[in-house]
């Protein structure tokens, strides 16, 4: 077994990188994934939420593994328990270049977090940047979306226009998702059914479609909704419905997702960077698996 690694960064705090990891987390595990999570950020928020976790489940009932490293450590460690799980997220510094650099070196995938804001989008370059230098497909992904944004539509176009997938699926800014988080809590277990929940359910699945197939086995229970065999989750989405954005928005998202497509094929075939000769009008919604990789650290 050698798990797919995603490196949760973003260079701006304030994000909800460490929230997202924690909810992520048990939502991925509940779908029948062994999970680690890894808590490279020195301010130890993820720690914390897994000593909460413990605390209120037991140390051996938490769903999901755990481990906090930082520094120079931190790629010996992410590779060594890689070996053992079907997925690693890891919650990156927000600062600090070179531990940043180390982690995402370390990965196959870095979701950024995204708030819908310019200077939000402004500052995630630095962040993607560093992504497309260590040649590692980025992912972005509104979070913390306000109920009335009138700046989000344009804010996912724009972000649709820059060199990495952007994700279908936004997360809100909902009290809820902090609150859980300060309990040790998932959402997709302590609130089942609510918005913040089926927001992160979609996310979840959204990110299983870019993983290899040993690790995107949903589980069936009874009452579930019935499953799609060739998307392999439900029919009817639980979801709540998609943004509303303009044809422009959603043609760029497309085009977004086929720079991200073609990304991951030149990794595949041992080439540096991303076609030149991408089609002016290539778009996808669906995004291949990854491919297991080993990198050195």
């Amino acid at each position: 077994m050698t798990a797919t690694i995603i490196a949760i960064a973003q260079r701006k705090g304030g994000a909800g990188k460490t929230t997202l990891a924690a909810h992520l987390g048990v939502a991925l595990a509940a779908m029948g994934n062994q999970v680690a999570l890894i808590d490279t950020d020195p301010q130890a928020s993820l720690s914390g939420w897994h000593r909460r976790r413990k605390a209120r489940l037991g140390g051996g009932e938490t769903g999901l593994a755990f481990a906090a490293t930082t520094g120079w450590r931190a790629p010996g460690e992410i590779q060594r328990r890689a070996c053992d799980y079907d997925i690693l997220l890891v919650d990156s510094p927000a600062s600090a270049d070179s531990e940043v650099r180390r982690v995402i070196k370390s990965a196959g995938l870095v979701l950024i977090p995204v708030q819908p804001s310019p200077v939000d989008v402004w500052a995630t370059l630095p962040t993607l940047e560093m992504a497309q230098r260590e040649r590692v497909p980025a992912l972005l992904a509104l979070n913390r979306v306000p109920a009335r944004a009138s700046l989000t539509a344009s804010m996912r176009e724009e972000l649709a226009h820059y060199n990495a997938g952007l994700a279908a699926s936004s997360i809100g800014n909902r009290v809820a998702l902090a609150a859980a988080f300060a309990e040790g809590w998932g959402i997709t277990e302590c609130a089942q059914g609510s918005l913040a929940a089926e927001e992160i359910a979609a996310l979840a699945t959204e990110l299983l479609a870019l993983l290899p197939s040993s690790a995107r086995a949903l589980p069936r229970h009874e009452g579930d909704a019935e499953l799609d065999p060739a998307l392999g989750k439900p029919k009817e989405a639980a979801g709540p419905p998609p943004n509303e954005i303009s044809p422009s928005a959603e043609k760029a998202r497309k085009r977004a997702g086929a720079i991200l497509m073609a990304a991951l094929d030149a990794m595949a075939a041992g080439k540096p960077t991303v076609p030149e000769d991408l089609p002016d009008d290539a778009e996808t919604t669906t995004l291949i698996p990854l491919t297991s990789r080993s990198k050195s650290t």
